[in-house]
């Protein structure tokens, strides 16, 4: 049976040097990671390379400096929380919150903020429930400061 090393080693493509991303090239999950399977237990290529390099991140996510998610170098992750991960996802531009099949994206967020009218119109609008409406309102959901002047 093969390692995770080797499993690394032969998926993982380091033709463009040590700074370059280092692509896996197996199969990758629904969200766009490197995966692979050993002894019936499935494991992230990404987290598997920082935690060879590293040691092992317990609890804590291996995130991407580089943002490429197929990405195996360890030179580009790094440990965090899961607040980490979601503020490096926010600060990037990058973050997405999700409400069954619809994503409202920072800028639907800022025009549920600023738009006039009642929650239930907002809401049939963007494909949300009223109550999502009312806490993006009030600034109880998501991170961005609520817009002056309302």
């Amino acid at each position: 049976m093969k390692t995770k090393p080797e499993i690394l080693d032969a998926r993982v493509d380091r033709s463009g040097g040590q700074d370059a991303c280092w692509p896996w090239t197996g199969a990758l999950n629904n969200h766009g990671y490197g995966v692979f399977e050993l002894a019936g237990k499935f494991h992230l290529a990404h987290r598997v390379a920082y935690e060879q390099v590293h040691g092992p991140l317990g609890g804590l996510c291996a995130l991407h400096r580089c943002d490429n998610r197929p990405c195996c170098n360890p030179r580009h992750l790094f440990a965090g929380t899961r607040g980490d991960n979601i503020k490096d996802c926010i600060a990037k531009g990058r973050h997405r919150q999700s409400y069954g099949r619809l994503k409202l994206t920072d800028d639907q967020v800022r025009e549920i903020r600023t738009t006039p009218g009642t929650h239930v119109e907002a809401a049939r609008r963007y494909g949300v429930h009223p109550t999502l409406i009312c806490r993006i309102r009030s600034g109880k959901h998501r991170a961005t400061p609520i817009p002056q002047g309302r």
